[in-house]
Protein backbone atom coordinates (compact mmCIF):
# COMPACT_ATOMS: atom_id res chain seq x y z
CA UNK A 1 0.00 0.00 0.00
CA UNK A 2 2.94 2.39 0.77
CA UNK A 3 4.22 1.56 -2.50
CA UNK A 4 0.66 2.37 -4.08
CA UNK A 5 0.04 5.68 -2.45
CA UNK A 6 3.71 6.98 -3.77
CA UNK A 7 2.47 6.13 -7.07
CA UNK A 8 -1.40 7.48 -6.74
CA UNK A 9 -0.70 10.33 -4.88
CA UNK A 10 -3.09 9.96 -2.25
CA UNK A 11 -2.63 10.41 1.68
CA UNK A 12 -3.58 7.28 4.11
CA UNK A 13 -4.67 7.85 7.57
CA UNK A 14 -3.54 4.61 9.13
CA UNK A 15 -5.34 2.75 12.15
CA UNK A 16 -4.41 -0.89 13.50
CA UNK A 17 -6.68 -3.03 13.82
CA UNK A 18 -4.48 -5.56 16.12
CA UNK A 19 -6.37 -8.59 14.37
CA UNK A 20 -8.96 -7.87 16.97
CA UNK A 21 -12.70 -7.19 17.02
CA UNK A 22 -13.16 -4.54 19.30
CA UNK A 23 -9.81 -2.69 17.98
CA UNK A 24 -11.13 -2.84 14.14
CA UNK A 25 -14.57 -1.28 15.56
CA UNK A 26 -12.16 1.93 17.29
CA UNK A 27 -10.07 1.88 14.35
CA UNK A 28 -12.91 2.04 11.61
CA UNK A 29 -14.72 4.99 13.55
CA UNK A 30 -11.57 7.28 13.59
CA UNK A 31 -11.28 6.25 9.45
CA UNK A 32 -15.24 6.50 8.52
CA UNK A 33 -15.16 10.24 7.61
CA UNK A 34 -12.74 9.55 4.65
CA UNK A 35 -15.36 7.01 3.38
CA UNK A 36 -12.97 4.93 1.32
CA UNK A 37 -10.81 2.04 3.45
CA UNK A 38 -8.23 -0.46 2.41
CA UNK A 39 -8.46 -3.20 5.21
CA UNK A 40 -8.50 -4.97 7.72
CA UNK A 41 -6.48 -8.53 6.94
CA UNK A 42 -7.89 -10.44 9.92
CA UNK A 43 -11.02 -12.01 9.43
CA UNK A 44 -11.81 -11.25 13.05
CA UNK A 45 -11.42 -7.73 12.57
CA UNK A 46 -12.89 -7.94 9.04
CA UNK A 47 -16.49 -8.85 10.19
CA UNK A 48 -17.16 -6.72 12.32
CA UNK A 49 -15.44 -3.80 10.15
CA UNK A 50 -17.40 -4.96 6.75
CA UNK A 51 -21.04 -4.92 8.83
CA UNK A 52 -20.10 -1.62 9.97
CA UNK A 53 -18.87 0.06 6.17
CA UNK A 54 -22.46 -1.54 5.16
CA UNK A 55 -24.32 0.64 7.42
CA UNK A 56 -22.20 3.31 7.17
CA UNK A 57 -22.06 3.35 3.39
CA UNK A 58 -17.81 3.38 3.47
CA UNK A 59 -16.40 1.68 0.22
CA UNK A 60 -14.27 -0.76 2.09
CA UNK A 61 -11.41 -3.40 0.76
CA UNK A 62 -10.94 -6.17 2.76
CA UNK A 63 -7.10 -7.78 2.04
CA UNK A 64 -7.21 -11.26 3.36
CA UNK A 65 -8.70 -14.19 2.46
CA UNK A 66 -12.37 -13.54 3.36
CA UNK A 67 -15.19 -15.88 4.85
CA UNK A 68 -18.84 -16.20 4.06
CA UNK A 69 -19.88 -13.38 6.32
CA UNK A 70 -17.53 -10.92 5.19
CA UNK A 71 -18.45 -12.05 1.18
CA UNK A 72 -22.22 -11.18 2.47
CA UNK A 73 -21.80 -8.78 4.35
CA UNK A 74 -23.55 -6.32 2.08
CA UNK A 75 -23.15 -3.76 -1.38
CA UNK A 76 -20.28 -1.89 0.46
CA UNK A 77 -17.49 -4.65 1.42
CA UNK A 78 -15.28 -5.58 -1.38
CA UNK A 79 -12.53 -8.26 -1.27
CA UNK A 80 -9.17 -8.74 -3.50
CA UNK A 81 -8.43 -12.47 -2.84
CA UNK A 82 -10.50 -15.42 -4.08
CA UNK A 83 -12.80 -16.93 -1.84
CA UNK A 84 -12.04 -20.04 0.46
CA UNK A 85 -13.86 -21.88 -1.88
CA UNK A 86 -12.33 -21.62 -5.07
CA UNK A 87 -8.88 -22.72 -3.46
CA UNK A 88 -10.06 -26.05 -0.98
CA UNK A 89 -12.07 -26.87 -4.16
CA UNK A 90 -8.57 -26.42 -6.47
CA UNK A 91 -6.69 -28.75 -3.87
CA UNK A 92 -9.56 -31.13 -3.82
CA UNK A 93 -9.48 -31.80 -7.54
CA UNK A 94 -5.31 -32.09 -7.70
CA UNK A 95 -5.87 -34.84 -4.42
CA UNK A 96 -8.10 -36.65 -6.45
CA UNK A 97 -5.92 -36.48 -9.85
CA UNK A 98 -3.83 -37.72 -7.63
CA UNK A 99 -5.45 -41.01 -6.62
CA UNK A 100 -5.71 -39.39 -2.96
CA UNK A 101 -9.01 -41.38 -2.66
CA UNK A 102 -9.03 -41.15 1.43
CA UNK A 103 -7.86 -37.92 3.76
CA UNK A 104 -8.40 -36.81 7.15
CA UNK A 105 -8.69 -33.22 7.94
CA UNK A 106 -6.64 -31.57 10.84
CA UNK A 107 -8.67 -27.51 11.11
CA UNK A 108 -8.69 -24.60 13.72
CA UNK A 109 -12.04 -24.25 14.80
CA UNK A 110 -12.96 -20.57 13.72
CA UNK A 111 -14.74 -19.23 10.87
CA UNK A 112 -11.53 -19.23 8.35
CA UNK A 113 -10.92 -23.15 9.52
CA UNK A 114 -14.29 -24.15 9.78
CA UNK A 115 -14.80 -23.24 6.23
CA UNK A 116 -12.18 -24.27 4.61
CA UNK A 117 -12.91 -27.88 6.43
CA UNK A 118 -16.84 -27.42 4.74
CA UNK A 119 -16.12 -26.07 1.27
CA UNK A 120 -13.40 -29.04 0.87
CA UNK A 121 -15.57 -31.75 1.66
CA UNK A 122 -18.03 -30.26 -0.67
CA UNK A 123 -15.66 -30.25 -2.92
CA UNK A 124 -13.50 -33.92 -2.44
CA UNK A 125 -15.00 -36.88 -3.61
CA UNK A 126 -12.75 -39.07 -2.08
CA UNK A 127 -13.52 -40.74 1.52
CA UNK A 128 -13.00 -38.09 4.74
CA UNK A 129 -11.84 -40.56 7.61
CA UNK A 130 -11.32 -38.09 10.05
CA UNK A 131 -11.85 -33.82 10.65
CA UNK A 132 -10.47 -32.88 13.71
CA UNK A 133 -10.86 -29.63 15.38
CA UNK A 134 -8.56 -27.35 17.46
CA UNK A 135 -8.44 -24.42 19.24
CA UNK A 136 -6.50 -21.71 17.48
CA UNK A 137 -4.07 -21.23 20.69
CA UNK A 138 -3.62 -25.30 21.36
CA UNK A 139 0.33 -26.20 21.20
CA UNK A 140 0.23 -29.97 21.96
CA UNK A 141 -1.57 -31.96 18.89
CA UNK A 142 -0.11 -35.42 20.14
CA UNK A 143 -3.74 -36.38 20.91
CA UNK A 144 -5.07 -35.65 17.48
CA UNK A 145 -2.13 -37.36 15.33
CA UNK A 146 -2.29 -40.53 17.28
CA UNK A 147 -6.07 -40.75 16.31
CA UNK A 148 -4.98 -39.35 12.38
CA UNK A 149 -2.01 -41.69 12.22
CA UNK A 150 -4.21 -45.03 12.42
CA UNK A 151 -7.45 -44.09 10.52
CA UNK A 152 -6.18 -45.57 7.06
CA UNK A 153 -6.28 -42.08 5.41
CA UNK A 154 -3.99 -41.49 2.56
CA UNK A 155 -2.51 -37.57 3.46
CA UNK A 156 -3.44 -34.91 5.84
CA UNK A 157 -4.75 -31.40 4.96
CA UNK A 158 -3.96 -28.82 7.33
CA UNK A 159 -5.60 -25.77 7.88
CA UNK A 160 -4.27 -23.48 10.75
CA UNK A 161 -1.93 -20.67 11.44
CA UNK A 162 1.69 -20.28 11.39
CA UNK A 163 2.05 -21.30 15.36
CA UNK A 164 -0.42 -24.28 14.61
CA UNK A 165 1.78 -25.57 11.48
CA UNK A 166 4.85 -25.19 13.46
CA UNK A 167 3.39 -27.52 16.08
CA UNK A 168 1.79 -29.75 13.84
CA UNK A 169 4.31 -30.69 11.57
CA UNK A 170 6.88 -31.06 14.33
CA UNK A 171 4.70 -33.09 16.37
CA UNK A 172 3.55 -34.93 12.64
CA UNK A 173 7.48 -35.95 12.64
CA UNK A 174 7.92 -36.94 16.31
CA UNK A 175 5.42 -39.72 16.34
CA UNK A 176 6.10 -40.96 12.82
CA UNK A 177 3.04 -40.21 10.89
CA UNK A 178 4.22 -40.53 7.63
CA UNK A 179 1.53 -39.01 5.79
CA UNK A 180 1.70 -36.23 2.69
CA UNK A 181 0.88 -32.91 3.57
CA UNK A 182 -1.83 -30.78 1.95
CA UNK A 183 -2.83 -27.16 2.71
CA UNK A 184 -4.14 -23.72 2.15
CA UNK A 185 -2.01 -20.55 1.36
CA UNK A 186 -1.26 -19.65 4.93
CA UNK A 187 0.84 -22.25 5.19
CA UNK A 188 3.36 -20.20 3.00
CA UNK A 189 5.70 -18.70 5.67
CA UNK A 190 9.10 -18.20 5.95
CA UNK A 191 8.66 -18.38 9.81
CA UNK A 192 7.65 -22.09 9.43
CA UNK A 193 10.07 -23.21 7.10
CA UNK A 194 12.53 -21.77 9.37
CA UNK A 195 10.99 -23.40 12.73
CA UNK A 196 10.60 -26.74 11.44
CA UNK A 197 13.18 -26.96 8.76
CA UNK A 198 13.03 -29.97 5.93
CA UNK A 199 10.02 -31.19 7.81
CA UNK A 200 8.13 -28.89 5.81
CA UNK A 201 9.48 -30.68 2.08
CA UNK A 202 7.13 -31.66 -0.68
CA UNK A 203 4.00 -29.79 1.27
CA UNK A 204 1.58 -29.27 -1.53
CA UNK A 205 -0.75 -26.26 -0.96
CA UNK A 206 -3.19 -23.55 -2.85
CA UNK A 207 -1.68 -20.04 -3.84
CA UNK A 208 -4.06 -17.08 -5.21
CA UNK A 209 -1.06 -15.96 -6.86
CA UNK A 210 0.42 -16.38 -10.67
CA UNK A 211 4.25 -17.42 -10.47
CA UNK A 212 6.36 -14.91 -12.73
CA UNK A 213 3.85 -12.84 -14.34
CA UNK A 214 5.13 -9.63 -15.79
CA UNK A 215 2.66 -7.43 -12.74
CA UNK A 216 4.49 -9.51 -10.12
CA UNK A 217 8.13 -9.48 -10.91
CA UNK A 218 7.50 -5.55 -11.72
CA UNK A 219 5.79 -5.02 -8.50
CA UNK A 220 8.52 -7.24 -6.42
CA UNK A 221 11.53 -5.16 -7.92
CA UNK A 222 9.71 -2.16 -6.60
CA UNK A 223 9.43 -3.71 -3.26
CA UNK A 224 12.58 -4.69 -2.82
CA UNK A 225 14.28 -1.21 -3.33
CA UNK A 226 11.77 0.64 -1.15
CA UNK A 227 12.68 -1.69 1.61
CA UNK A 228 15.97 -2.81 1.25
CA UNK A 229 15.45 -6.32 1.51
CA UNK A 230 16.06 -9.26 -1.46
CA UNK A 231 13.22 -10.91 -1.20
CA UNK A 232 12.37 -14.06 -4.04
CA UNK A 233 8.64 -14.08 -3.14
CA UNK A 234 6.01 -12.59 -1.05
CA UNK A 235 2.98 -13.49 0.87
CA UNK A 236 -0.47 -12.95 -1.33
CA UNK A 237 -1.44 -10.51 0.95
CA UNK A 238 1.60 -7.64 0.08
CA UNK A 239 0.50 -7.87 -3.74
CA UNK A 240 -3.51 -7.69 -1.71
CA UNK A 241 -2.25 -4.16 -0.39
CA UNK A 242 -0.76 -3.30 -3.92
CA UNK A 243 -3.80 -4.22 -5.85
CA UNK A 244 -6.33 -3.40 -3.54
CA UNK A 245 -4.66 -0.23 -2.78
CA UNK A 246 -4.43 0.46 -6.87
CA UNK A 247 -8.22 -0.24 -8.00
CA UNK A 248 -9.48 1.90 -5.36
CA UNK A 249 -7.40 5.06 -5.91
CA UNK A 250 -8.47 4.73 -9.72
CA UNK A 251 -12.35 4.32 -8.45
CA UNK A 252 -11.99 7.19 -6.14
CA UNK A 253 -9.89 9.81 -9.36
CA UNK A 254 -13.00 9.11 -11.58
CA UNK A 255 -15.57 9.72 -8.82
CA UNK A 256 -14.29 12.03 -6.51
CA UNK A 257 -16.03 10.93 -2.92
CA UNK A 258 -18.89 9.29 -4.28
CA UNK A 259 -19.49 6.51 -2.50
CA UNK A 260 -22.47 4.99 -4.94
CA UNK A 261 -19.97 5.86 -7.97
CA UNK A 262 -16.82 4.31 -6.37
CA UNK A 263 -18.43 1.49 -5.06
CA UNK A 264 -20.35 0.72 -9.30
CA UNK A 265 -16.83 1.42 -10.29
CA UNK A 266 -14.97 -1.11 -8.47
CA UNK A 267 -18.14 -3.84 -9.63
CA UNK A 268 -16.88 -3.04 -13.35
CA UNK A 269 -13.28 -4.15 -12.77
CA UNK A 270 -13.10 -6.96 -14.95
CA UNK A 271 -9.76 -8.60 -15.94
CA UNK A 272 -7.38 -6.50 -13.84
CA UNK A 273 -4.01 -7.34 -14.40
CA UNK A 274 -2.98 -7.52 -10.64
CA UNK A 275 0.26 -8.48 -8.83
CA UNK A 276 -1.27 -11.49 -7.64
CA UNK A 277 -2.78 -12.50 -10.87
CA UNK A 278 -6.13 -11.56 -13.10
CA UNK A 279 -8.75 -9.93 -10.81
CA UNK A 280 -12.29 -9.82 -11.69
CA UNK A 281 -15.37 -8.28 -9.10
CA UNK A 282 -18.11 -10.42 -9.38
CA UNK A 283 -21.71 -8.98 -8.99
CA UNK A 284 -21.06 -9.58 -5.28
CA UNK A 285 -18.21 -7.37 -4.68
CA UNK A 286 -15.75 -10.50 -4.49
CA UNK A 287 -12.67 -10.84 -6.65
CA UNK A 288 -12.04 -14.13 -8.36
CA UNK A 289 -8.68 -14.92 -10.05
CA UNK A 290 -6.62 -18.57 -11.00
CA UNK A 291 -5.07 -20.33 -8.08
CA UNK A 292 -2.50 -22.22 -8.88
CA UNK A 293 -0.67 -25.04 -6.67
CA UNK A 294 2.59 -24.37 -4.96
CA UNK A 295 4.87 -26.77 -3.04
CA UNK A 296 7.79 -26.51 -0.33
CA UNK A 297 11.21 -27.32 -2.17
CA UNK A 298 14.45 -27.11 -0.37
CA UNK A 299 12.89 -24.37 2.02
CA UNK A 300 11.44 -22.60 -0.75
CA UNK A 301 8.42 -22.09 -1.92
CA UNK A 302 7.31 -22.76 -5.50
CA UNK A 303 4.90 -23.40 -8.32
CA UNK A 304 4.02 -26.97 -8.20
CA UNK A 305 4.41 -28.87 -11.51
CA UNK A 306 3.94 -32.48 -11.13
Amino acid sequence: MEIAKDEEGFEYVIQDDQCQGQAAINSFNVLKENRFILGPLCNAASIPASKLAEEEHVVMITVGVSTRAIREAGDFSFTILPSIGLQTKALAEHMEDKGIGSVSIVYVNDEYGVENKETFENAYRGNILNAEAFDRSNADFRGILAKIKNDGSQAVVLVGYSPNFINIISQMKELDVGKGVFSVSNIQDTAIVAATGNLTEGIIYTYPQISGSEEFTVFLDKYNKKFGKSEASLPMYVGAGYDAAKIMAGAVRKCGKNTECVKDELLEVKGYRGVNGIISIDENGNSRMPIELRIVRNGAFMKYEG
